[in-house]
């Protein structure tokens, strides 16, 4: 599994620390990992948004917790990229990076691709009605707009077909990269509410009948078909909603 994710990384030449695969965290103190997953959370659903800034005093309340553990957990998500300490002036959320964005894309797709070509070897153990109930749920937070449970059920779709393929290393890959691909989509859907979103569900089922038909050569072009958008319009309107690196270089 550690050389598969190793081979990942140099194929594709990713740019994306080995940590996000691996996941975890290295703190021990229980309340620094309670603050930890607590903020992650909030992080994944856009409720932190890019150039915001965070104020130590407002998570203590909010977390019913000292400076230490909080501080603890904030220096994770410094770590990760996520948030940026300025000195003299706070903590803020940094912008999101067009070419992070653009790798994580990239990453799943690999990764999503690989899944495909193998579930024809464990077709057997495929649950269509587990699949076809995912789909409904994201129906469902479709009819009440509830972009976060719409998105988590999406990729809990995908992440029950690498189940079915049953490779621990595609699957913890995929895990840890999907935290961030759902940050991403939240920042973009909370920065243009008014345009028409879920276009994914149309696709997972499109996906899923594919797959009842054992159509497994149209199952990663139906896979990867979400991210295959234009490259200039995406740089362009990260660049306006994040304030994105301006150095960015294809």
């Amino acid at each position: 599994e550690i050389v598969f994710r190793q081979n990942l990384i140099n194929t594709f030449n990713i740019k994306i620390e080995v940590y996000r695969y691996l996941g975890g965290i290295v703190m021990e103190e229980p309340l620094a990992k309670k603050a930890y997953f607590v903020l992650e959370e909030q992080f994944i659903k856009g409720y932190y948004m890019p150039n915001e800034k965070l104020s130590e005093n407002q998570l203590c309340k909010q977390l019913n917790m000292s400076r230490t553990p909080i501080r603890q957990a904030l220096s994770q998500f410094i770590e990760k990229g996520y948030i940026t300490s300025v000195d003299k002036k706070g903590i803020f959320v940094k912008p999101i990076s067009i070419k992070y964005a653009l790798d994580c894309r990239d990453v799943v797709m690999v990764l999503e691709k690989e899944m495909c070509s193998r579930l024809s070897t464990c077709y057997e153990a495929i649950r269509f009605d587990e699949l076809q109930q995912i789909i409904e749920q994201q129906k469902q937070a479709q009819v009440t707009n509830d972009y976060y449970f719409y998105l988590h059920h999406h990729f809990e779709f995908r992440a029950t077909l690498f189940r079915y393929v049953n490779n621990s290393a595609l699957t913890n890959a995929y895990k840890y990269l999907v935290k961030d691909m759902i940050r991403i989509a939240m920042v973009i859907w909370r920065k243009t509410a008014e345009k028409q979103h879920y276009s994914l569900i149309e696709k997972d089922y499109r996906f899923l009948t594919c797959l009842h038909d054992k159509n497994f050569e149209k199952l990663a072009e139906i896979c990867c078909d979400p991210y295959t958008f234009e490259i200039d319009a995406l740089k362009s309107s990260m660049y306006k909603m994040f304030l994105a690196d301006p150095d960015f270089v294809e």
